[in-house]
């Protein structure tokens, strides 16, 4: 099973939107299939492998009718189409898988007490693209009387040309009162829109907090 906090992202309407609910993703199987190639004049068995075949990811949400992008999960299934995915895997380096998949399997549990399920399975077509998000360092602002804690993995952003990309921190930090620090963050999208110049203002999810790139974001990458 993949750690916690990764995605899974359905591409719609020109972005990657993030699939909702999500408890549990499945492992990657990559096999190759094994053909004999023995024939008469061979001293030993031969073989030869087959090209990778990608397989299935499980997935397990949570029921939630009044989330759209269940919907359009659903919708995808009825569709019967080979899709646009990606899977992000929340490491140390913001990595996202990029491939094409149909969903294979869409059913719904319903238990006596507990919440209602969606166990599905994504059938990968080809193979994985990885791609990076950009990193670098952003200066936040505390604009209150009191010292303020920055937790690990907070979350700012930054709409480029229409699509938001988030940046999380990657160490706890201490804003001072009506003071600044300095964190590192990674991004959470992948892609070059995320190379942002120093000194881009920034949107915060901390009350009292401000922030602004400190150095250039770089390295983010497209497919």
């Amino acid at each position: 099973m993949i750690g916690n906090k990764s995605q899974i992202r359905l591409l719609k309407n020109g972005a990657y939107v993030q699939i909702g609910s999500l408890t549990e993703i499945g492992e990657l199987q990559r096999t190759r299939e094994e053909v004999d190639t023995t024939d008469y004049d061979s001293n030993a068995v031969q073989t030869q492998l087959t090209l990778e075949d990608n397989g299935e990811i499980s997935l397990m949400f949570n029921y939630n009718p009044s989330d759209s992008t269940q919907t359009d999960f659903e919708t995808s299934f009825a569709e019967n189409t080979v899709e646009d995915w990606e899977f992000y895997l929340n490491d140390e380096n913001g990595t996202t898988l990029r491939f094409k998949a149909a969903i294979k399997s869409f059913s719904l549990t319903v238990p006596n007490v507990e919440n209602v399920t969606i166990s599905a399975s994504l059938r990968v077509s080809g193979g994985f693209t990885k791609v990076f998000p950009s990193k670098g360092s952003m200066t936040f602002t505390n604009t209150t009387n009191t010292d303020i804690v920055i937790p690990v993995r907070t979350i700012t952003s930054k709409t480029v040309s229409g699509v938001k990309f988030e940046f999380r921190t990657v160490t706890r930090a201490i804003a001072p009162a009506n003071g600044t620090v300095n964190v590192a963050v990674i991004g959470m999208n992948p892609g070059t829109g995320g190379n942002l110049s120093a000194n881009t203002s920034m949107v915060d999810t901390l009350t009292g907090i401000t922030s602004k790139t400190q150095t250039a974001l770089t390295g983010g990458t497209n497919a």
